[in-house]
């Protein structure tokens, strides 16, 4: 491929290997994988993605790209690592255990070897919301460990880990921090909110959280136009969502947990490709 000039020399040796344990004799072959490889992360695949593509709709590069691939690949290491540690802390020993370690060793080398393409091509600036980015994603992945990974402050800090990515990626395509910083405010406004409103249909709480965080992101994309950083159909997407949100919270019964999951991964999807179009018309 033409990124493997800037992959680091041994890698593709290293996952060569990585991928013939994984499918060696060794491990028992009545473990699933594909939960391992491919886990179901409910909301998290939504909270993932509408950063990366509003910024790569919006200011796209290769560099964009390859940092989007590397948080890909973190997202996806971390629950066969939060299972390795897991059963390491409780000193056993299941027929997942070998096989959570080379997943989350072979996804961590690939997202370090994709991030070092990045940086490669773009600078160390990068890193800068990345490092804030993976601060956030540590506090939620320590919390995942005690088993209160759906706590209200632990999605707090994956929403906000996975919206600096949005920032790193602007940052990569060389728009100015401005630009950069707006785009990660936008995705949080997009997935905070979101969160808060999930628990609130599902658990009766923080109500008014929801509703304020709302606001703030409808007062947020107004500052911003003023600035001539986002488009003013930023402003109509997040009254909309305001609005949504005051009539979901007016309903007595709540729905399906699936289905909640289902609408509001369409609702973002939606609106970051509203704001994305205003951005490029």
């Amino acid at each position: 491929m033409v990124i493997n000039r800037w992959l680091p020399s041994g890698y593709v040796r290293t996952m060569s290997v990585v991928t013939e344990s994984l499918t060696s004799s060794a491990f028992p072959r009545k473990t699933a994988l594909r939960p391992l490889v491919l886990p179901a992360e409910h909301g998290g695949w939504s909270m993932l993605f509408e950063p990366i593509v509003l910024a790569l709709l919006i200011a796209p590069s290769v560099a964009g790209a390859l940092i989007a691939a590397a948080a890909v690949l973190a997202f996806l290491a971390r629950h066969p690592l939060r299972l390795f540690v897991q059963d390491t802390q409780r000193r056993k020993q299941f027929a997942r255990t070998r096989i959570c370690a080379w997943l989350a060793l072979a996804y961590a080398g690939a997202s370090a070897s994709a991030l070092f393409a990045a940086l490669t091509m773009s600078g160390s600036l990068v890193l800068l919301p990345l490092l804030a980015g993976a601060l956030l994603a540590l506090i939620q992945f320590a919390l995942d460990l005690r088993q209160r990974g759906r706590s209200f402050i632990a999605e707090i800090c994956g929403a906000c880990a996975t919206s600096t990515t949005a920032a790193a990626i602007a940052v990569a395509s060389h728009r100015s921090w401005n630009v950069a910083l707006a785009l990660a405010f936008l995705a949080a406004s997009l997935t905070l909110p979101a969160i808060v409103f999930v628990r609130a249909i599902l658990r009766r709480e923080r109500r008014t959280t929801t509703m304020v965080l709302h606001a703030a992101a409808v007062i947020g994309a107004a500052v911003l136009w003023q600035r001539g950083l986002t488009p003013a159909v930023a402003i109509a997407v997040m009254a909309m969502l305001l609005l949504r949100a005051a009539i979901g919270l007016q309903s007595k019964t709540a729905p399906a947990a699936k289905v909640i999951g289902m609408r509001e991964a369409i609702t973002g999807a939606v609106a970051v490709l509203v704001i994305a179009a205003g951005y490029i018309s």
